[in-house]
């Protein structure tokens, strides 16, 4: 299963973008979301947040 994920998953060339533009940058923000996704998850626990913390746990049960 892990090698799938590798093998699968996400180039982390944009992380890396992101994170040198953090470093460059005179006050960087607090949150910088990347990746499929990710800006839905941030809504999700701001707005839904026991919902969301439901919906990763039974994620997080489901791949044990």
């Amino acid at each position: 299963m892990k090698q799938t994920i590798l093998v699968t998953g996400a180039s982390p060339t944009p992380v890396i973008d992101i994170l040198l533009q953090t470093v460059r940058e005179k006050e960087p923000k607090f949150s910088y979301p990347v990746g499929k996704g990710s800006s839905m998850a941030l809504l999700l626990q701001k707005f839904a947040y026991k919902t969301f913390e439901k919906s990763i746990l039974k994620s997080v049960n489901a791949a044990r």
